[in-house]
């Protein structure tokens, strides 16, 4: 698709010039590029303008195809300060230069997502001597490192919990460990009272940002139909949904704070939705 999109491109009317003039190392480079099944990406000449193939096309999403013939800093500027500096060293000194386990967070439909590469940096050097451009190949390792996060946090939950017996520091330590895990602003467990129409929380876990959502509280501040879901055993992920509680009633305290994401896990126990693992986000 990439090839198709270059080939029918007037490139005459940019930095690279008509494509018949195009020095012979950036045709070599990028036949190179086209035809691997690896991400792939070319930052060439003084203001490191992007070429590159289809693989590397599905990493970039949506900033395809106004980011082909583009300039790098204006394509990516949420990564550019970390990349700049050792692009421009592989520039000067024409020594290929790489990096395992790369954090480079991507703005991706409007979200900025936590991102990781394995990836080379390799000088394409021009005929008289000089680099003219970088080859640049990369892996995404995301799924991978984060995997192995959670085992991680699976083994830190199971060491610090195994020693405790009061239920109520089991939950607190869950509670913290599961909110540093997510980079939650609120992590808690709140129990059902018998009568099915409110709950309470003895404490929760928060990070400062949020308040905490400790004593007893209406179950409909949150909505009719996720309750419906949460009573069959449904675990629930919101975004940009407020709630908006209503009125909170004598003795009963109503959420203060606008909850911007979430998810609740409910566990539904001899038939009966009786108590909820809950993770809120003001972001």
């Amino acid at each position: 698709e990439v090839g198709a999109l270059m080939r029918a491109y007037d490139w005459s009317e940019t930095p690279f010039g008509p494509v018949e003039a195009w020095p012979q190392t950036l045709r070599l480079a990028l036949g190179l590029c086209l035809n691997a099944q690896h991400p792939i990406g070319i930052y060439w000449g003084e203001q490191r303008r992007l070429l590159y193939n289809d693989a590397w096309r599905r990493l970039i999403g949506e900033k395809h195809p106004a980011a082909l013939g583009a300039p790098a800093g204006a394509v990516f500027p949420e990564i550019w300060a970390s990349v700049e500096p050792t692009l421009t060293e592989v520039f000067a000194t024409g020594v290929v230069a790489g990096s395992a386990d790369e954090f480079f967070p991507q703005k991706l439909d409007g979200q900025l997502e936590d991102r990781w590469f394995d990836f080379s940096l390799n000088p394409i050097i021009g005929d008289e001597g000089r680099v003219e451009g970088v080859l640049s190949i990369g892996i995404e390792i995301t799924t991978r490192i984060l995997a192995e996060r959670r085992e991680a946090f699976r083994i830190e939950l199971d060491e610090r919990l195994c020693g405790l017996n009061d239920p109520r520091e089991i939950i607190a330590t869950a509670n913290e460990l599961l909110g540093r895990h997510l980079a939650a602003d609120r992590v808690g467990y709140a129990e059902i009272d018998a009568n099915d129409f409110t709950f309470q929380i003895e404490d929760d876990w928060t990070n400062g940002r949020m308040p905490s959502l400790s004593g007893r509280r209406r179950l409909d501040e949150f909505g009719p139909e996720r309750i419906i879901a949460l009573r069959a055993g449904r675990a629930l992920a919101f975004e940009e949904r407020p709630i908006e509680p209503p009125a909170a009633g004598a003795g009963i305290v109503p959420i203060q704070a606008p909850i911007r994401a979430g998810l609740t896990v409910p566990l539904v126990r001899g038939g009966r939705f009786a108590a909820a693992l809950y993770a809120h986000c003001r972001e």
